[in-house]
């Protein structure tokens, strides 16, 4: 019986508890300073923590095999004489290119999903902040 590592689970499954855990976290504990500019700005903080971690452990997943490096192509024609060996090398390939572009497409949604919605979150507070403002000026010229 073979051991199943991390490279054989699928990264939703590795990953889906840091999203509860991130989501949980930001939406349950979450600082009221009566500021919302403050309160946006932690928020930030708490996510770009929350997408740091994650993103560790996608790094942590990606193949560390052979068939991505220099090391371990075959030098010669006796290494892939038979076509059992020509097909462990091109599975090994296959898996290793499928767990890197899963973390990659992985990689890009939390960059989306976490850390654009974040920043737009904060620029939303800050655009209403603005906002009151400039009412704020217009009220005492009118005045």
């Amino acid at each position: 019986m073979e051991a199943i590592g991390l490279d054989n689970i699928n990264l939703m499954w590795i990953l889906l508890p840091f999203f509860i855990g991130g989501v949980f976290y930001v939406r349950v504990v979450k600082n009221k300073t009566g500021n919302a500019l403050r309160d946006g700005v932690k928020t930030l903080q708490t996510m770009l923590i929350m997408i740091g971690v994650i993103l560790a452990v996608i790094f942590l997943t990606l193949p560390t095999t052979a068939s991505l490096s220099t090391f371990g192509y075959p030098d010669t024609v006796t290494d892939i004489d038979s076509q059992e060996k020509v097909l462990k090398l091109l599975q090994e390939y296959n898996h290793a290119i499928v767990r890197t572009t899963d973390a990659l497409r992985w990689m890009v949604f939390i960059f989306i999903f976490w850390g654009i919605m974040t920043v737009y979150q904060l620029l939303k507070v800050y655009r209403g902040i603005l906002d009151e403002r400039i009412i704020a000026k217009k009220n005492e010229i009118n005045n």
